[in-house]
């Protein structure tokens, strides 16, 4: 029997919404995942009482990240390591060119870092607490003379003292072999010399003609008097023409010339290092005797080497091609990136046709960036060490210090996020034309 339209369209409404009730739609034929949402936002902690519910935060925990993150970076380290097989020429050149950068701005602030410890070896060599110098004196190597006299009577401004006495000069070198050429000497008290011994530094020897435990190439002359090598530090490289020559306080006195009743210099040493009041001990004693100053070590140390960047403008100098030299890394690195991009625009914009989303190419970009900006740094960090033996013949004084990587590193973290902006900035911009045109 035929139902007449208005039944039918009746039943046809009540199906629909049979179909629509959620009680007749069988859990086993749901899709997994079906209506979930992206990640499973779930509270973690909240608020327990009123009073501070308005100020505590809700966090939450998200289980999808991790594994995101984790997709997209094995899809990323697939990516980079084909590149590494099938192009090693276009990753080994853009390392070198790079490196090549990391390597100069390194040796030039490893230079820089020598100069500013080359320019106050002599108060570092010598230590102390406190420097009586006369007043105006700017630089260890260049000293006023001061009477001895001082040291009694500035012992009252600093409680527990004992001086030495220092005396500075240059003077006639001649080398065991007979090479002759001038040193600084600088005459100390009590350094544990015997009445001809010396000290000379490690990076120095060579230019002096010495050879600790041959015999014969120890025994030198200073002037007019035989001197006999007895130890070797590494605290008394210097720039310098005239290297430094540690003797003992009566032998330099000799050669110099020096009278028995001034020195250059007066070191205090304080049984309980410098007193908390120094500064207010320091301007008393400056009233009294305002023709002298009295200078911590290390504000002696501070102005010997001041005095040597600001007369001679080499350290300026030398950092600015460290920065240049920072500088231009940073434009190479972020040109490496681009000519990444560009050199593989058809397999990147494929992996955005195929459903891949921008943030999976741009972490393919993150880790190249990585991979090139780490290999860089492995590099200078290997070779910049090699690059100072290599140059130890014309700069005896240059010493490499891990620290002395900070430029590098600093210009590569600045020239990475540069880079990876610029990548960012470039993939978001492809409209989905430019993926069907590949």
């Amino acid at each position: 029997m035929i139902q007449p339209r208005r039944d039918r369209k009746r039943s046809s409404r009540d199906r629909v919404e049979q179909i629509k009730r959620p009680s007749q739609i069988r859990s086993a034929q749901t899709p997994p995942g079906w209506g979930q949402p992206r990640h499973d936002f779930r509270p973690v902690e909240v608020a327990k009482t009123a009073k501070h519910r308005k100020w505590e935060r809700v966090r939450f925990a998200l289980p999808g990240l991790s594994e995101r993150l984790r997709r997209h970076t094995g899809v990323a380290a697939f990516f980079v390591v084909r590149v590494l097989r099938r192009d090693p020429g276009f990753i080994a050149f853009t390392v070198a060119v790079c490196a090549i950068a990391a390597i100069v701005a390194s040796f030039q602030y490893t230079v820089f870092t020598s100069f500013l410890r080359a320019g106050s070896a002599g108060p570092d060599a010598i230590g102390g607490d406190v420097w009586v110098v006369a007043r105006g004196v700017e630089c260890f190597d260049f000293p006023t003379p001061i009477p001895e006299d001082y040291a009694g009577a500035l012992a009252r401004y600093l409680p527990g003292v004992r001086f030495r006495r220092v005396v500075v000069g240059f003077s006639p070198w001649r080398s065991p072999i007979g090479r002759r050429s001038s040193v600084t000497l600088i005459g100390v008290d009590a350094l544990g010399l015997s009445d001809r011994g010396f000290i000379a530094d490690q990076s120095d020897l060579q230019r002096l003609s010495l050879s600790p435990g041959q015999p014969g190439r120890t025994e030198a002359s200073i002037g007019d008097v035989t001197v006999d090598l007895e130890r070797v530090e590494t605290r008394l490289a210097t720039f310098v023409g005239a290297p430094y020559i540690l003797s003992g306080l009566e032998t330099a006195r000799e050669v110099l010339g020096w009278p028995s009743t001034d020195a250059a210099y007066l070191v205090a040493d304080l049984r309980g290092g410098l007193p908390v009041d120094f500064t207010t001990r320091r301007a008393e004693a400056a009233k009294a005797f305002p023709e002298v100053e009295l200078l911590s070590r290390e504000e002696f140390a501070r102005s010997s080497s001041h005095y040597w960047q600001s007369k001679t403008g080499a350290g300026a100098a030398v950092l600015l091609g460290a920065a240049l030299a920072g500088l231009l890394m940073i434009v190479l690195l972020v040109n490496a990136i681009g000519r990444f991009i560009q050199r593989y625009e058809r397999d990147l914009l494929s992996l955005l046709g195929h459903g891949a989303d921008n943030s999976e190419v741009l972490a393919i970009v993150v880790m190249t960036a990585a991979a090139i900006s780490g290999l860089t740094l492995a590099l200078g960090l290997v070779l910049t060490p090699l690059a100072v033996a290599l140059g130890r013949p014309f700069l005896p004084w240059v010493k490499f210090r891990l620290s002395d990587m900070a430029i590098p590193s600093i210009a590569m973290a600045f020239g990475f996020c540069a880079a990876v902006l610029a990548a960012h900035r470039a993939i978001s911009t492809q409209g989905p034309e430019v993926v069907f045109r590949t």
